[in-house]
């Protein structure tokens, strides 16, 4: 693991600040998905990004692994299933147990904007919807200023297709654990 791709958190969270208290937020991870099956990470929590690397959750994460998921727009996280170990850490880690991701399709693939904020009243999802277009202004000013950043992780960018074994291709973690689609 790319400790000049785990320092760039820094960078990221310090751009993402003013937006989180504005829009209520603590939570940025950003995954890229290319159309060669590579995929490259931001996160504003270093600390989640290594945990998420370390357990080689690439491997079988929904947004990595689900291909469909990119033909959304936004997926609100509605709880946790009680065997998916990265929601499950997610809720350990971060104390997020719902959030929403944004879908944009990218010039060489799809990136995931999976924001949230600590909480585990379900009533967030509200607060989620309602803020749908704030997210999305945010996301956009998010790529003007992360650039450089977004440039430079894409050096380490994993290649999720190599080195599967019959367990982080099973049916159990290829499942799509995310309950709410909007187009």
């Amino acid at each position: 693991m790319s400790k000049e791709l785990l320092n760039l958190s820094s960078d990221v969270k310090e751009l993402c600040l003013p937006y989180f208290k504005q829009l209520g937020l603590d939570h940025l991870n950003y995954i890229h998905r290319d159309k060669q099956g590579q995929v490259t990470y931001l996160c504003s929590n270093r600390l989640w990004l290594e945990h998420y690397l370390e357990k080689a959750y690439p491997k079988i994460g929904a947004f990595e692994k689900n291909i469909q998921l990119s033909e959304y727009k936004y997926i609100l996280w509605k709880g946790l299933e009680k065997n998916d170990p990265i929601l499950i850490d997610s809720k350990e880690m971060l104390g997020m147990e719902y959030g929403v991701t944004l879908i944009r399709k990218e010039q060489d693939g799809f990136g995931f904007y999976n924001l949230g904020t600590k909480s585990s009243d379900p009533s967030i999802i509200n607060l989620y919807v309602n803020k749908l277009d704030q997210f999305e202004n945010f996301i956009h000013s998010f790529e003007e200023k992360a650039a450089t950043l977004l440039q430079c992780a894409k050096k380490f960018k994993l290649d999720i297709c190599s080195n599967l074994t019959v367990d982080m291709i099973s049916p159990r973690f290829c499942r799509h654990t995310y309950a709410t689609f909007l187009h």
